[in-house]
């Protein structure tokens, strides 16, 4: 199916920063003509600005910007199968783990569900606080947040402001340890850039991060040739510990009629056919977005050509 359900994952532990995360989301669309919905524990905790608030029904919060907000009080799956039957609109719904659940629960809860034909999972995200992991908490809660981190496929280390030079060389270690095959991106107050955790919208690809994001580059490239999948697939995997984000909307050789979107979100990739090309002329558009200094963009650019066909 190509109208299958865009589902992200937001996991931490308590204090992470999950919810302004959300509430960010949900408050700033940065012009998106998508509809968002957010299932949250309980979005009392949400914070929301009253001048953004158009309606409140139920456990269904309305907003000016057309997101939507539920609390999660049934089962998971339910609020899911309810979402997509009363409100078709909404294209996209991020998902607030409990700050002592395992991500991996709740992915495979969506995976084995009824809905899993009717979703697709893009984005699984883990907020680490940068100041109290992992001498701040007790035994119990780091390994919970170890395996919160190795279940994500991107970590995002929050608070950074509030960690001094030391305290943040160790919990970048500490993750390294526990969770080596998850990239980091480090950040502070919940500054992230949407295009490193959203998908496509429906206007195509956003290259630029929003103003006022510090330290974070990308590059944008349309080429006229079809990748070959499995070099490019190959490519990314390579540079997955500096690309934190890549996507596009592709020309494969092995599929040359056909529309193909890529999305990576730090060790995860994946190539979707969408359909034809119809009246478009088929072209091969990329980006890819990673953390100022992490990589050089003319060394990506010549990964990517030689993976060309």
């Amino acid at each position: 199916m190509n109208n299958r359900l865009a589902v992200g994952v937001v996991g931490g532990f308590l204090g992470s920063g999950k919810t302004t995360l959300l509430n960010h989301l949900l408050q700033h669309q940065d012009g998106a003509d998508h509809r968002t919905a957010v299932l949250v524990n309980d979005f009392g905790d949400l914070n929301i600005d009253a001048r953004l608030i158009r309606e409140v029904r139920g456990k269904t919060l309305h907003l000016q910007s057309g997101c939507i907000c539920c609390s999660i009080r049934d089962d998971l799956v339910t609020e899911l199968m309810h979402l997509r039957a009363h409100h078709p609109e909404v294209e996209r719904v991020w998902i607030e783990a409990s700050g002592l659940s395992d991500v991996g629960n709740i992915l495979r809860t969506l995976t084995l569900s009824r809905t899993r034909h009717q979703i697709r999972i893009d984005a699984v995200v883990t907020l680490v606080d940068a100041a109290s992991v992992p001498g701040g908490l007790p035994r119990e809660a780091r390994e919970l947040v170890a395996r919160q981190a190795r279940d994500a496929w991107l970590v995002i280390l929050n608070r950074c402001d509030l960690a001094g030079p030391a305290q943040l060389a160790t919990v970048r270690r500490w993750l390294e340890q526990q969770a080596p095959e998850t990239p980091v991106y480090v950040t502070r107050k919940e500054r992230i850039p949407r295009a490193l955790i959203e998908g496509l919208d429906s206007r195509g690809l956003a290259a630029d991060p929003p103003a006022g994001v510090p330290a974070f580059e990308s590059l944008s490239r349309c080429y006229s040739r079809p990748f070959e999948r499995a070099p490019l697939l190959a490519m990314l995997a390579q540079h997955q510990s500096s690309v934190l984000r890549s996507k596009g909307i592709l020309q494969l050789a092995d599929a040359p009629r056909l529309q193909t979107v890529l999305q990576g979100v730090g060790r995860y990739h994946s190539l979707r056919a969408t359909g034809p090309w119809r009246d478009t002329p088929p072209t091969s558009e990329i980006v890819l977005i990673w953390p100022a200094g992490a990589a050089q963009a003319d060394a990506l650019t010549a990964a990517l050509e030689a993976c060309l066909a």
